[in-house]
């Protein structure tokens, strides 16, 4: 007997249109690919895509940031992060809003 799995995908670009302060923001996303397949070892089978998700919705992000500046010219920023999304779903009978949570790092030069 063989193993599938099935997967979906739909990755969004998205674009940070107001920023209120550093860590509450409002984005849009948009679809950028809508495809769900069946996959196994030697086997990917596209199977359709979705057909319940808004070509455009929105996020609501609420954080907060944390800088840590270890010499002059170096930051280290710690950003814990979570998204709301809204206007995700066209068809949605159970009322589900996906929420993400996120921590969010990276390192600063400035010169």
């Amino acid at each position: 007997m063989k193993k599938f799995e099935l997967l979906k995908s739909f990755p969004l670009i998205v674009i940070l249109f107001l920023r209120i302060l550093s860590w509450r923001k409002l984005s849009t996303l948009f679809l950028n690919q809508n495809k769900t397949s069946l996959v196994s070892n030697n086997i990917n089978l596209k199977l359709g895509e979705a057909n319940n998700l808004n070509p455009i919705h929105f996020s609501t992000n609420i954080g907060m940031g944390f800088k840590y500046q270890f010499i002059k010219s170096f930051q280290i920023n710690v950003e814990p992060m979570v998204k709301y999304q809204l206007n995700t779903y066209s068809n949605n009978s159970s009322n589900y809003k996906p929420v993400f949570i996120g921590l969010y790092s990276g390192i600063g030069y400035a010169f």
